[in-house]
């Protein structure tokens, strides 16, 4: 693109992303019948700009994402900055935008056809759930969490170079996280080039007791070595000694019953 195309481009882009900030659906709709692109790359790289589809999601602004969705504009975030950071740019999903404060317009924009899952992990709407502090869930978190269900979630699916989505999710701890273990082939895969980092290890590392019971309850090895000739029990025991705020509601308390249950038992 010639540099005064991409100026003109540019200018165009900007005028969309302030009628969409100010939530002005008739500008925006003049601006989609005067010929605006909403299918083009977004260019802006300033700090203060931003994706026209993003900021109508995070305003929970329905209706304008159903005006940008209808326009042609992708559910994704179809951004120059973006695609210089990842690459492709069809797996940065809309929906990992999701927060109880944009619930409704990340549903209208899955209903739109946004995707519910990305193998770019960051952008993976299962992981924004798994975040949450139980106290935070509630039938919006449940609405999304079906969606995601339904829509057949890969846990075993790649994370990043070393790490599977399962070892992310077993940071978590609510009840969204046994679930989606239940969902596993395979609770016992490590990390690549790291043996001794299973989900369980993550789990107990993590202070999750939801994620420690529900691999044991699959399967997995309490007798596996944490570091160094260490127990995960020893690990947890150092968690507790040393990060105090991951026991504040007793978990770490539960996980080391729990190892040590498992361990005489086996």
């Amino acid at each position: 693109m010639k540099r005064n195309e991409r100026l003109a481009l540019l200018t165009s882009q900007r005028a969309l992303q302030a009628a969409v900030a100010a939530r002005d659906h008739a500008a925006v709709r003049r601006w989609l019948d005067e010929g605006g692109d909403a299918k083009a790359l977004w260019q802006g790289e300033r700090f203060d700009d931003c994706y026209p589809m993003v900021l109508a999601v995070e305003a929970n602004d329905v209706d304008m994402v159903r005006l940008l969705a209808e326009g042609g504009m992708p559910l994704y975030h179809n951004a120059l900055a973006a695609q210089k950071t990842y690459g492709a740019v069809e797996p940065l999903t809309v929906a990992a935008l999701w927060r109880p404060g944009c619930h409704w317009a990340v549903m209208a924009a899955l209903d739109l056809g946004a995707a519910i899952h990305s193998t770019v992990y960051d952008h993976m709407p299962v992981l924004r759930l798994t975040e949450l502090h139980e106290r935070e869930l509630d039938a919006r978190s449940d609405a999304l969490f079906a969606r995601i269900l339904d829509a057949g979630v890969d846990v075993d699916a790649p994370w990043d170079n070393t790490s599977r989505v399962l070892h992310r999710i077993c940071q978590g701890n609510n009840r969204y996280v046994p679930e989606l273990i239940a969902l596993s082939r395979d609770v016992h895969a490590p990390e690549a080039g790291s043996p001794l980092r299973t989900p369980l290890w993550m789990a107990v590392l993590s202070g999750s007791d939801l994620a420690v019971a529900a691999l044991l309850a699959r399967g997995a090895d309490a007798m596996a070595q944490a570091w160094d000739g260490k127990s995960l029990v020893e690990l947890a025991h150092h968690q507790r000694e040393y990060n105090k705020a991951k026991n504040l509601r007793g978990q770490i308390d539960r996980i080391i019953a729990m190892l040590e249950t498992a361990r005489a038992t086996a």
